[in-house]
């Protein structure tokens, strides 16, 4: 081969890779970022909101926020809205703490005409292929669980659902209820949004042949659970009064979809109010909290505080301070390695059997 033969070779080489670089930069744009989408329902949350929308706002692409209550809900305004501050703190928030305008606040004028209208209208405001973060004001995540989401979602490209586990803290914040049919480990809420995806009953999803996205078989190869990722829940340490509130608006929508289960939440509510628990119903919370809640955990009380802040920050049930419980890591189903698709508690104590699809190592 003489030079001019390797010359021509090497004038051949550079004419593919340019010819190449275009195809690269395609796929580059095919390849985008998931995009997050932090979805927060507020409705007289004024001592919580601004904290959730903080708490994984750099983790996230976007948060939509909306405000406002349904018919059946109590204390709200004649055209369904809250009547503390919450309004004011999401626009503060809004204004002094929002750098990336990631935060869209919606509203309407006129109360809602369930919780599957609320769901729905997320809906109206996601693309295809957006990635929905469900988050009540009073849930929190770890932002470093999120980062993890990203990576999760490149390693397992056919995924429609992450499955992470719940923590429902009891009383205060070192205390569980452990899992039963009132407090269920997992529930829905990091999934894929697929165009016609909708709500016929609260809290699961519909695709648009009607499938349901977390009980039908059909899903579960592509529901992944995530046996050490939390969502801190943080319902049942608010103020006795709200309780009362929340359990007589869950009775009506309950009741609305003919729910067996109405009976048993009004029960869960008066052994709330009543301190009325099985003991052996509830585990001692032993690790550690989000980052999200640490501004609230290091903030300065007035005496007046709302009860779910006395508890942020460092106060304890009375009711609990003589008692001893099982270490939250020794039980069902935090202790497990694999642990089934869908976790779901019955009265008699029977769950599904469906397999974990991802093996625990993921972050290994």
């Amino acid at each position: 081969m003489n030079e001019n033969q390797e010359l021509t070779i090497e004038e051949r080489k550079k004419q593919q890779e340019e010819q190449v670089k275009p195809a690269f930069h395609i796929l580059d744009e095919l390849h985008m970022r998931p995009c997050l989408v932090q979805c927060i329902q507020a409705h007289n949350e004024e001592d919580l909101i601004q904290y959730t929308m903080g708490s994984i706002y750099n983790e996230v692409d976007k948060i939509l926020v909306i405000e406002g209550a349904t018919i059946a809900r109590p204390n709200r305004t004649e055209d369904g809205h809250s009547v503390d501050g919450t309004v004011d703190k999401i626009l503060d928030f809004i204004e002094h703490h929002d750098p990336d305008d990631k935060v869209q606040l919606i509203q309407q004028n006129r109360p809602f005409i369930d919780l599957e209208e609320i769901k729905n209208t997320f809906l109206r405001f996601l693309n295809e292929g957006d990635w929905m973060i469900i988050n009540d004001v009073d849930e929190f995540y770890q932002p470093s669980d999120i980062r993890r989401l990203r990576q999760l979602i490149d390693i397992y490209p056919l995924a429609r659902e992450f499955v992470p586990l719940f923590l429902h803290f009891y009383r205060d914040l070192g205390h569980i209820k452990k899992a039963d049919p009132e407090h269920q480990p997992q529930h829905q809420r990091i999934i894929k949004y697929y165009k016609g995806m909708h709500y016929r009953a609260h809290p699961v999803m519909s695709y648009p042949n009607s499938m349901c996205s977390y009980f039908d078989d059909a899903v579960q190869p592509y529901r992944y659970v995530l046996n050490d990722v939390y969502i801190w829940h943080l319902g049942f340490i608010k103020d006795p009064e709200e309780q009362k509130a929340k359990a007589k608006f869950y009775e009506e929508e309950l009741a609305k979809h003919g729910d067996k289960g109405v009976e048993s939440h009004l029960e869960k509510t008066k052994q709330y109010l009543t301190y009325q628990e099985d003991l052996n119903t509830i585990a001692e919370y032993t690790g550690a909290l989000p980052q999200g809640l640490h501004a609230l955990m290091h903030t300065e009380l007035p005496d007046d505080a709302p009860h779910v802040l006395k508890v942020i920050n460092g106060w304890m049930d009375p009711f609990y301070l003589d008692k001893t419980f099982d270490d939250w890591k020794t039980i069902q189903p935090y202790c497990l390695q694999d642990i089934p698709q869908i976790w779901v508690m019955t009265i008699t104590g029977q769950r599904n059997n469906w397999g974990n699809q991802v093996g625990q190592n993921w972050r290994k």
